[in-house]
């Protein structure tokens, strides 16, 4: 599916940086400021976005290419691996920026009797690696969901 949109540019741009900044840890008040100047900057930028879905067998796999009217282009590449009789899901992600950055992640998510465990890697372009460790259980009797959240910020090194 192409689209070419000029309004939705700066929005995309936001959510993009958020999710970085979540992601990676990088401080939010300095990369939110670089993504406004960004979003600022290029407003009047027309880009594509390209998406291919694809079913397997145990999952998907999911596409995404973003190119820019001066020809630069982003890309997300995510395979999905669903295990019903163990109940895992594993998900590897790639991300690489138009000036060729490269991200990765990486998820593997545990069914427990009470909800679930999910234990993520993610190493940014600069090497820097966050590992955030999820335990979620949901009390039946009151239908109420509780989430332990650890997460460690590697230097990169």
């Amino acid at each position: 599916m192409n689209k070419r949109r000029n309004s939705a540019r700066p929005m995309l741009v936001m959510l993009a940086v958020a999710a970085v900044v979540a992601q990676f840890g990088a401080s939010a008040a300095e990369a939110g400021s670089k993504g406004q100047r960004q979003a600022s900057q290029r407003q009047s930028e027309s880009y594509s976005h390209q998406t291919q879905v694809q079913r397997t067998a145990s999952g998907h796999t999911r596409s995404d290419t973003w190119t820019s009217a001066d020809g630069r282009t982003a890309s997300r590449n995510a395979t999905v691996v669903n295990d019903k009789a163990a109940g895992t899901r594993t998900r590897d992600v790639q991300r690489q920026g138009p000036e060729g950055q490269m991200a990765t992640r990486h998820d593997e998510t545990q069914r427990t009797e009470n909800g679930y465990t999910r234990n993520s890697t993610a190493t940014n372009a600069q090497g820097q690696t966050t590992i955030r460790n999820v335990t979620a259980n949901k009390d039946p009797s009151t239908q109420t969901w509780t989430r332990d959240v650890s997460v460690n910020r590697g230097d990169g090194g």
